[in-house]
Protein backbone atom coordinates (compact mmCIF):
# COMPACT_ATOMS: atom_id res chain seq x y z
CA UNK A 1 0.00 0.00 0.00
CA UNK A 2 1.63 3.43 -0.96
CA UNK A 3 3.10 5.66 1.45
CA UNK A 4 -0.39 8.13 2.47
CA UNK A 5 0.37 11.97 3.03
CA UNK A 6 -3.15 12.59 4.71
CA UNK A 7 -3.72 14.08 7.91
CA UNK A 8 -5.63 11.56 8.90
CA UNK A 9 -5.02 8.62 11.56
CA UNK A 10 -5.27 5.80 9.22
CA UNK A 11 -4.54 5.57 5.43
CA UNK A 12 -6.68 6.12 2.49
CA UNK A 13 -7.63 3.57 0.72
CA UNK A 14 -8.35 5.30 -3.27
CA UNK A 15 -4.74 7.36 -2.57
CA UNK A 16 -3.54 6.94 -6.39
CA UNK A 17 -7.22 6.74 -7.70
CA UNK A 18 -7.62 8.70 -10.90
CA UNK A 19 -11.07 10.00 -10.46
CA UNK A 20 -10.62 11.77 -13.99
CA UNK A 21 -10.75 8.77 -15.89
CA UNK A 22 -14.11 7.73 -14.47
CA UNK A 23 -16.64 9.03 -17.06
CA UNK A 24 -19.35 9.29 -14.71
CA UNK A 25 -17.60 11.42 -12.24
CA UNK A 26 -17.06 13.83 -14.89
CA UNK A 27 -20.21 15.91 -15.04
CA UNK A 28 -20.19 15.79 -10.86
CA UNK A 29 -16.72 17.36 -10.30
CA UNK A 30 -16.46 20.62 -8.23
CA UNK A 31 -14.17 23.24 -8.33
CA UNK A 32 -10.85 23.06 -6.69
CA UNK A 33 -10.22 24.71 -3.04
CA UNK A 34 -9.84 28.09 -2.67
CA UNK A 35 -6.92 29.15 -0.35
CA UNK A 36 -8.84 32.59 0.50
CA UNK A 37 -12.80 33.07 1.33
CA UNK A 38 -14.92 32.16 -2.05
CA UNK A 39 -16.03 34.77 -4.15
CA UNK A 40 -19.47 33.15 -4.58
CA UNK A 41 -22.28 34.23 -2.42
CA UNK A 42 -23.52 32.75 -0.21
CA UNK A 43 -27.23 33.35 -1.88
CA UNK A 44 -26.00 31.74 -5.00
CA UNK A 45 -24.32 28.46 -3.42
CA UNK A 46 -27.73 25.92 -3.68
CA UNK A 47 -28.08 23.08 -0.44
CA UNK A 48 -26.21 20.43 -2.41
CA UNK A 49 -22.84 22.85 -2.27
CA UNK A 50 -22.71 23.24 -6.03
CA UNK A 51 -23.31 27.01 -7.61
CA UNK A 52 -26.39 28.02 -9.72
CA UNK A 53 -27.16 27.25 -13.41
CA UNK A 54 -26.94 31.04 -13.76
CA UNK A 55 -23.04 31.47 -12.79
CA UNK A 56 -21.80 30.04 -15.83
CA UNK A 57 -18.51 28.67 -14.25
CA UNK A 58 -16.85 26.14 -15.57
CA UNK A 59 -16.09 22.90 -14.61
CA UNK A 60 -12.02 22.40 -13.65
CA UNK A 61 -10.66 19.05 -14.84
CA UNK A 62 -8.41 18.56 -12.08
CA UNK A 63 -4.61 16.81 -12.66
CA UNK A 64 -4.13 13.12 -12.01
CA UNK A 65 -2.39 12.67 -8.66
CA UNK A 66 -2.95 16.20 -7.72
CA UNK A 67 -3.65 16.51 -3.12
CA UNK A 68 -6.74 17.62 -4.12
CA UNK A 69 -8.66 14.90 -6.01
CA UNK A 70 -7.16 12.70 -3.90
CA UNK A 71 -8.91 13.82 -0.57
CA UNK A 72 -11.96 11.57 0.02
CA UNK A 73 -12.84 12.47 3.56
CA UNK A 74 -14.46 15.64 2.51
CA UNK A 75 -16.32 17.64 -0.21
CA UNK A 76 -16.02 21.18 1.31
CA UNK A 77 -12.56 22.85 2.18
CA UNK A 78 -13.73 26.09 2.98
CA UNK A 79 -16.64 27.05 5.56
CA UNK A 80 -17.83 29.98 2.79
CA UNK A 81 -19.40 26.81 0.86
CA UNK A 82 -22.02 26.03 3.06
CA UNK A 83 -25.50 27.27 3.20
CA UNK A 84 -25.42 29.61 5.86
CA UNK A 85 -27.28 32.62 7.07
CA UNK A 86 -24.76 35.69 6.53
CA UNK A 87 -26.46 37.55 9.67
CA UNK A 88 -25.54 34.64 12.50
CA UNK A 89 -21.85 34.96 10.43
CA UNK A 90 -21.60 38.46 11.05
CA UNK A 91 -23.23 37.82 14.53
CA UNK A 92 -20.79 35.20 16.01
CA UNK A 93 -17.90 37.07 14.65
CA UNK A 94 -19.04 40.41 16.68
CA UNK A 95 -19.52 38.33 19.63
CA UNK A 96 -15.65 36.90 19.22
CA UNK A 97 -14.29 39.99 18.62
CA UNK A 98 -16.10 41.96 21.71
CA UNK A 99 -14.83 39.00 24.27
CA UNK A 100 -11.72 38.90 22.53
CA UNK A 101 -11.42 43.22 22.96
CA UNK A 102 -12.64 42.54 26.86
CA UNK A 103 -10.37 40.08 27.45
CA UNK A 104 -7.83 41.99 26.65
CA UNK A 105 -8.81 45.15 28.66
CA UNK A 106 -9.04 43.04 31.75
CA UNK A 107 -13.06 44.13 32.40
CA UNK A 108 -14.27 41.15 32.49
CA UNK A 109 -12.95 37.76 33.58
CA UNK A 110 -12.59 35.23 31.52
CA UNK A 111 -15.03 33.14 32.60
CA UNK A 112 -18.63 34.09 33.43
CA UNK A 113 -19.58 33.78 37.20
CA UNK A 114 -22.37 31.42 38.72
CA UNK A 115 -25.99 32.91 39.21
CA UNK A 116 -24.29 32.90 42.90
CA UNK A 117 -21.58 34.89 43.16
CA UNK A 118 -23.21 37.95 44.25
CA UNK A 119 -24.94 36.30 47.51
CA UNK A 120 -22.94 36.25 50.34
CA UNK A 121 -22.01 32.81 52.45
CA UNK A 122 -24.49 32.51 55.64
CA UNK A 123 -21.37 32.64 57.68
CA UNK A 124 -21.37 36.48 57.36
CA UNK A 125 -24.33 36.93 58.97
CA UNK A 126 -23.44 35.94 62.13
CA UNK A 127 -20.37 38.70 61.99
CA UNK A 128 -22.80 41.46 61.88
CA UNK A 129 -22.68 42.05 58.01
CA UNK A 130 -26.45 42.80 56.80
CA UNK A 131 -27.15 42.81 53.12
CA UNK A 132 -29.83 45.35 51.46
CA UNK A 133 -32.81 43.92 49.09
CA UNK A 134 -31.21 46.41 46.41
CA UNK A 135 -27.73 44.28 46.65
CA UNK A 136 -29.67 40.79 46.34
CA UNK A 137 -29.21 38.47 42.71
CA UNK A 138 -32.96 38.83 41.51
CA UNK A 139 -31.89 37.46 38.57
CA UNK A 140 -30.75 34.00 40.48
CA UNK A 141 -34.59 33.86 41.45
CA UNK A 142 -33.81 32.83 44.44
CA UNK A 143 -34.04 34.90 47.93
CA UNK A 144 -31.29 34.60 50.83
CA UNK A 145 -32.92 34.95 54.13
CA UNK A 146 -30.27 35.14 57.70
CA UNK A 147 -30.49 32.41 59.46
CA UNK A 148 -32.96 32.21 62.25
CA UNK A 149 -30.81 31.44 65.69
CA UNK A 150 -33.17 29.89 68.80
CA UNK A 151 -33.74 31.99 71.81
CA UNK A 152 -32.80 35.28 70.62
CA UNK A 153 -36.61 36.32 69.70
CA UNK A 154 -37.84 34.80 72.69
CA UNK A 155 -39.34 37.45 75.66
CA UNK A 156 -37.32 38.92 78.39
CA UNK A 157 -40.16 37.51 80.91
CA UNK A 158 -39.39 33.97 79.75
CA UNK A 159 -35.88 34.41 80.76
CA UNK A 160 -37.15 35.96 84.21
CA UNK A 161 -39.23 33.15 84.91
CA UNK A 162 -36.33 30.95 84.58
CA UNK A 163 -34.01 32.82 86.79
CA UNK A 164 -36.75 32.83 89.56
CA UNK A 165 -36.87 29.37 88.76
CA UNK A 166 -33.23 28.50 89.27
CA UNK A 167 -32.78 30.68 92.33
CA UNK A 168 -36.06 29.01 93.96
CA UNK A 169 -34.07 25.52 93.45
CA UNK A 170 -31.08 27.15 94.45
CA UNK A 171 -32.45 28.34 97.27
CA UNK A 172 -33.83 25.03 98.96
CA UNK A 173 -30.11 24.29 99.38
CA UNK A 174 -29.18 26.80 101.83
CA UNK A 175 -32.15 26.79 104.11
CA UNK A 176 -31.68 25.99 107.43
CA UNK A 177 -33.18 22.71 109.03
CA UNK A 178 -33.83 24.06 112.39
CA UNK A 179 -35.30 27.31 111.62
CA UNK A 180 -36.68 26.91 107.81
CA UNK A 181 -34.92 30.19 106.61
CA UNK A 182 -31.95 31.17 104.52
CA UNK A 183 -28.68 29.93 106.69
CA UNK A 184 -27.09 32.86 108.93
CA UNK A 185 -23.78 32.52 110.18
CA UNK A 186 -23.37 28.56 108.74
CA UNK A 187 -21.68 26.15 111.15
CA UNK A 188 -20.92 22.84 109.89
CA UNK A 189 -21.67 19.64 112.40
CA UNK A 190 -18.61 17.83 113.18
CA UNK A 191 -18.50 14.76 111.90
CA UNK A 192 -21.59 14.00 109.95
CA UNK A 193 -21.06 17.57 108.06
CA UNK A 194 -24.72 18.65 108.20
CA UNK A 195 -24.93 22.74 108.22
CA UNK A 196 -27.31 24.80 109.81
CA UNK A 197 -27.20 28.26 111.57
CA UNK A 198 -25.06 29.02 114.46
CA UNK A 199 -27.27 30.12 116.64
CA UNK A 200 -29.95 27.32 116.00
CA UNK A 201 -26.97 24.50 116.08
CA UNK A 202 -25.81 25.67 119.52
CA UNK A 203 -29.13 26.27 120.53
CA UNK A 204 -29.78 22.17 119.72
CA UNK A 205 -26.94 21.49 121.38
CA UNK A 206 -27.38 23.60 124.69
CA UNK A 207 -30.38 20.98 125.56
CA UNK A 208 -27.71 18.26 126.01
CA UNK A 209 -24.11 19.18 126.29
CA UNK A 210 -23.48 15.63 127.82
CA UNK A 211 -24.25 13.71 124.51
CA UNK A 212 -24.43 16.35 121.75
CA UNK A 213 -25.77 15.04 118.76
CA UNK A 214 -26.95 16.39 114.92
CA UNK A 215 -30.36 17.93 114.57
CA UNK A 216 -30.56 16.27 111.31
CA UNK A 217 -29.24 12.94 111.55
CA UNK A 218 -29.14 12.51 115.13
CA UNK A 219 -25.68 10.69 115.48
CA UNK A 220 -23.07 12.09 118.34
CA UNK A 221 -21.12 14.86 118.05
CA UNK A 222 -17.68 15.45 119.40
CA UNK A 223 -18.11 16.94 122.61
CA UNK A 224 -15.27 19.08 122.48
CA UNK A 225 -15.95 20.21 118.87
CA UNK A 226 -19.31 19.61 118.15
CA UNK A 227 -19.83 22.85 115.87
CA UNK A 228 -17.08 24.14 113.06
CA UNK A 229 -17.78 27.29 111.31
CA UNK A 230 -18.35 26.80 107.32
CA UNK A 231 -17.03 29.69 105.73
CA UNK A 232 -18.02 28.36 102.51
CA UNK A 233 -21.34 28.54 102.44
CA UNK A 234 -21.85 32.06 104.30
CA UNK A 235 -20.11 33.18 100.60
CA UNK A 236 -22.69 31.25 99.20
CA UNK A 237 -25.37 32.79 100.83
CA UNK A 238 -23.99 36.23 100.24
CA UNK A 239 -23.94 35.80 96.07
CA UNK A 240 -27.45 34.18 96.52
CA UNK A 241 -29.02 37.34 98.43
CA UNK A 242 -26.89 39.49 95.60
CA UNK A 243 -28.91 37.45 92.98
CA UNK A 244 -32.09 37.52 94.31
CA UNK A 245 -31.94 41.39 94.71
CA UNK A 246 -31.13 41.88 91.16
CA UNK A 247 -33.80 39.28 89.87
CA UNK A 248 -36.47 41.87 90.92
CA UNK A 249 -37.41 40.28 94.05
CA UNK A 250 -38.02 43.22 96.55
CA UNK A 251 -37.73 41.83 99.44
CA UNK A 252 -33.90 41.32 99.30
CA UNK A 253 -32.94 44.23 98.09
CA UNK A 254 -31.79 47.52 100.03
CA UNK A 255 -34.58 48.29 102.62
CA UNK A 256 -36.57 44.83 102.31
CA UNK A 257 -37.90 43.19 105.05
CA UNK A 258 -36.07 39.87 104.58
CA UNK A 259 -32.85 41.28 103.95
CA UNK A 260 -33.56 43.62 106.96
CA UNK A 261 -34.42 40.77 109.67
CA UNK A 262 -31.22 38.50 108.22
CA UNK A 263 -28.68 41.36 108.76
CA UNK A 264 -30.37 41.55 112.21
CA UNK A 265 -29.97 38.01 112.74
CA UNK A 266 -25.84 37.94 111.69
CA UNK A 267 -25.49 41.49 113.91
CA UNK A 268 -27.07 39.30 117.16
CA UNK A 269 -24.66 36.63 116.50
CA UNK A 270 -21.82 38.13 116.10
CA UNK A 271 -22.15 39.93 119.67
CA UNK A 272 -23.21 36.01 120.50
CA UNK A 273 -20.42 33.88 119.55
CA UNK A 274 -17.36 35.09 121.19
CA UNK A 275 -18.94 34.00 124.69
CA UNK A 276 -19.90 30.58 123.36
CA UNK A 277 -16.02 30.28 121.74
CA UNK A 278 -14.27 30.86 125.10
CA UNK A 279 -16.59 28.67 126.88
CA UNK A 280 -15.87 25.98 124.40
CA UNK A 281 -12.17 26.67 124.50
CA UNK A 282 -12.20 26.30 128.25
CA UNK A 283 -13.73 22.76 127.83
CA UNK A 284 -11.29 22.11 125.84
CA UNK A 285 -8.59 22.70 127.95
CA UNK A 286 -10.18 21.39 130.99
CA UNK A 287 -10.64 17.85 129.38
CA UNK A 288 -6.67 17.75 127.86
CA UNK A 289 -5.13 19.34 130.97
CA UNK A 290 -4.06 16.57 133.61
CA UNK A 291 -5.06 17.60 137.38
CA UNK A 292 -2.32 18.17 140.01
CA UNK A 293 -2.82 16.28 143.04
CA UNK A 294 -0.89 15.94 146.07
CA UNK A 295 1.95 12.99 146.63
CA UNK A 296 -0.53 11.36 149.15
CA UNK A 297 -3.32 10.88 147.11
CA UNK A 298 -1.42 9.07 144.03
CA UNK A 299 0.49 7.08 147.01
CA UNK A 300 -2.69 5.94 148.41
CA UNK A 301 -3.99 5.35 144.98
CA UNK A 302 -0.90 2.91 144.43
CA UNK A 303 -1.96 1.01 147.51
CA UNK A 304 -5.24 0.21 146.67
CA UNK A 305 -3.98 -0.92 143.30
CA UNK A 306 -1.58 -3.36 145.35
CA UNK A 307 -3.76 -4.03 147.75
CA UNK A 308 -3.14 -7.47 150.41
CA UNK A 309 -4.74 -8.45 153.35
CA UNK A 310 -2.15 -7.53 156.46
CA UNK A 311 -1.02 -10.69 158.88
CA UNK A 312 -3.09 -11.06 162.26
CA UNK A 313 -0.90 -9.39 165.17
CA UNK A 314 1.24 -11.67 167.59
CA UNK A 315 -0.21 -12.59 170.86
CA UNK A 316 2.05 -12.17 174.10
CA UNK A 317 3.25 -15.62 175.96
CA UNK A 318 1.62 -14.75 179.11
CA UNK A 319 -1.72 -14.62 177.53
CA UNK A 320 -1.31 -18.05 176.51
CA UNK A 321 0.18 -19.57 179.78
CA UNK A 322 -2.81 -18.13 181.09
CA UNK A 323 -4.93 -19.79 178.94
CA UNK A 324 -3.76 -23.08 179.48
CA UNK A 325 -4.06 -22.85 183.33
CA UNK A 326 -7.80 -22.30 183.17
CA UNK A 327 -8.10 -25.53 180.48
Amino acid sequence: MPHSESDDEFPNDFDGVDFSAVPELQAQQLPPSQAGPSTIPSSQVDRAGAPTSGQGIGIVTPVSGSRSTSRASSHFDSFDELDVDPRLLAAIDEIESRALREHQSGTVPAFPEPPFANVSPLGDFGKGKKRSIAECDFDSQVLITPPVVLGLDAPKSNSGENLQTILEGYENEIICPICCDILVAAFMCNPCGHTTCGDCGYGWISRNKYSPTCAVCRSELIKSKPLLPNYAIDNVVKHHISALAESGRTEWREQGYRLIDWKKRLDAWKKQYPSILAEENAREVRIRQPVDHPAEYYESLRRALNYSPAPPPPTSNRRSRRNRRHH
